[in-house]
């Protein structure tokens, strides 16, 4: 399975407090320098804050060889430029979408 790293600012969370340990079932935070807010939601299926060059670098030295945008008003097709990733682009407003969006019509 291809590794995935979804870059999308929006989507940032808060860290879990020590008192507060995050349930076992919730994506896990990854440990690294290069790559902030970064939390492993299931195998191979990653999601970070926005990174920037060096962040995807990292990201490419650790196998992610697609990456989903889901930015509205940026692009990453600069930043990724020569990595040799996959780079899906599925612009989106985080904080105002319709169930239609994220729900598949028809069932």
């Amino acid at each position: 399975m291809a590794a995935v790293l979804l870059a999308a600012g929006a989507f940032s969370l808060a860290p879990a407090s020590a008192t507060h340990p995050r349930p076992a079932n919730w994506a896990q935070a990854v440990a690294s320098t290069a790559i902030h807010n970064w939390y492993n939601i299931d195998d191979g299926l990653y999601r970070s804050r926005q990174p920037d060059r060096k962040g995807f670098e990292a990201a490419k030295e650790m196998g992610i060889r697609t990456i989903i945008d889901l930015r509205s008003s940026h692009s990453d097709a600069k930043l990724v430029e020569g990595l040799g990733f996959n780079l899906v682009e599925v612009p989106m407003h985080a904080w105002h979408f319709s169930e239609g969006q994220i729900v598949p019509t028809g069932r």
